[in-house]
């Protein structure tokens, strides 16, 4: 993957305030998230328009804020100053190769959300950056996308994705890897994190256009109960939490 191919592509493509996008980034916050924080000082690693920085800024006292584009960073200053003016909000326009990771010391909880598949051969490493900048304790919250979800096994199924291994029109334009929870909990626990809760979550049946058409709360809310319900590789996503050991 080109870092200016990330760029250039990601807003386009995967378009985060989408209406889909911005009810799951709600119940993410409120139901897996937020439950499981280790402290109030937090760090995101890709923060895109902010979609899930602007609803945990009310639990910080002091954000760490990661991304290469400065369209985000701009953005996401603006929303975090309206939002939680009093937030100590540190923001870093880098890539990760570039990004100097003592500026974690400190940090209770991190958060690398849905970028695990556009970073194959560097989400490793990532984990071990980390966990050398943030204390024992610390947790590290993951989601990420699953490669058997309900969605992309009636892709196949329909003809749409000639396999669970192909990538749709999206994913097409970055250099996208789909990971399996145990090969991320396997590398983390190597690095020194242990993984101390795991779930699939969420539910997508149709494709986001047309979930974009129809959903809403009540709607995305019979999705999260419906993807609880299912075995984990089968959710549209699996979340990880893992913890800093000594």
């Amino acid at each position: 993957m080109q870092n200016d191919t990330l760029l250039a592509n990601y807003d386009r493509l995967y378009r985060p305030e989408r209406p889909f996008t911005r009810l799951a980034m709600d119940l993410l916050v409120e139901r897996v998230l937020a439950p499981r924080l280790r402290g109030r000082v937090f760090a995101e690693l890709g923060i895109s328009t902010g979609i899930v920085s602007v609803r945990l800024a009310p639990l910080a006292d002091r954000m760490v804020l990661v991304d290469a584009n400065p369209d985000y960073c701009a953005q996401v200053r603006a929303r975090l100053t309206e939002a939680a003016p009093a937030l100590d909000a540190e923001l870093h326009c880098a890539f990760f190769d570039a990004f100097d990771w003592s500026r974690l010391a400190g940090v209770t909880d991190v958060f690398l959300l849905s970028m695990v598949h556009v970073l194959p051969g560097v989400w490793p490493a990532l984990l071990g950056h980390i966990r050398g900048a943030v204390a024992p304790g610390a947790r590290l919250h993951v989601t990420m996308s699953n490669r058997r979800a309900l969605n992309r096994l009636l892709g196949r199924d329909l003809g749409l994705l000639p396999s669970l291994d192909a990538v749709d029109a999206q994913a097409a334009a970055f250099d996208t890897h789909y990971v399996d929870a145990e090969t991320l909990q396997s590398e983390a626990e190597a690095r020194g994190w242990r993984v101390t809760h795991r779930e699939g979550f969420l539910c997508r049946p149709l494709p986001l256009d047309a979930m974009d058409a129809f959903i809403d709360r009540a709607g995305m809310e019979v999705l999260w109960h419906m993807g609880r319900a299912l075995p984990e590789p089968y959710a549209n996503s699996t979340y990880l939490c893992l913890e800093a050991q000594t």
